[in-house]
């Protein structure tokens, strides 16, 4: 049984929408867009005067952290749970792992870090729309062992309450090639996004990682950002969820069949 009964589609949808909303606060002219969970596409959004559609995709995953990630996960959603049991109050909160002392190995140290967490959020919230806490801070809870970094985002009433881990390791490298081959892929389901929509834009998320994972992507940047992709979305973006670095990536439609046949 997955954490708070959700289901496998109700996890994965939960997800999509906490880094949808870090991508939206990153967007400042997106800031007071109003979205809601969609079917291709992933999201709508209204956006001066016509309604977007937005193809949601992760670039990759470590899978060997995979176990631990889900095992954080359910700390994570156990703490929230515990939060909001004494507290009406919605907040994202996103955890960095110091997985390099991870030992957690019995349910007591389990126990705890859902408790020390939840107390930390609520002594540290200052109703900002976001601070953010290093290993220093954790001192005095004695979650330094386990906790990197800590960020706590409150958009007011638009806040959806989530919780989760921010995956650590290197997300490998932000080739060209590989961006290509995301947007391509996902340019099949286009066509279908359109039906519901004015226009269709692709979000590229980024897994949240460790600073060795930043040292790649900064690297790509400027690679990427000057290459030219071929695609029907009308804009594409990669978002990268622990620096909230956006690259609006540069596009040209492709080329209509008739235009193809004729070789013009």
């Amino acid at each position: 049984m997955r954490p708070f009964n959700l289901s496998q589609r109700e996890y994965k949808d939960w997800n999509e929408i906490f880094q949808f909303q870090l991508f939206l606060s990153a967007m400042p002219e997106l800031n007071e867009a109003l979205f809601q969970k969609s079917e291709a596409p992933d999201f709508l959004l209204r956006y001066q005067g016509h309604i977007v559609g937005i193809e949601h995709t992760l670039f990759s995953t470590d899978q060997t952290l995979l176990r631990f990630e889900k095992e954080t996960d359910q700390i994570l959603l156990r703490a929230q749970k515990h939060f909001e049991s004494h507290y009406d109050l919605q907040l994202i909160v996103r955890v960095m792992w110091n997985d390099a002392h991870w030992k957690i190995v019995t349910r007591d140290e389990k126990e705890f870090l859902i408790e020390a967490i939840s107390d930390f959020v609520k002594e540290h919230f200052t109703g900002d729309q976001s601070v953010s806490f290093d290993w220093h801070s954790f001192y005095e809870k004695g979650l330094d062992e386990w906790v990197a970094f800590l960020d706590i985002i409150y958009l007011g009433d638009k806040t959806r309450s989530s919780w989760t881990s921010a995956r650590s390791g290197v997300i490998g490298s932000l080739s060209t090639a590989r961006i290509e081959q995301i947007i391509h892929d996902k340019g099949q389901k286009y066509e279908a996004c359109t039906q519901k929509c004015d226009e269709c834009w692709l979000l590229i998320y980024g897994p949240t990682a460790g600073m060795s994972s930043m040292i790649l992507f900064d690297e790509s940047i400027e690679k990427l950002s000057q290459q030219q992709f071929t695609t029907n979305f009308e804009r594409v973006f990669y978002f990268d969820g622990w620096s909230k670095n956006v690259i609006e990536l540069r596009v040209a439609p492709s080329p209509s069949p008739s235009l193809r046949d004729s070789g013009s």
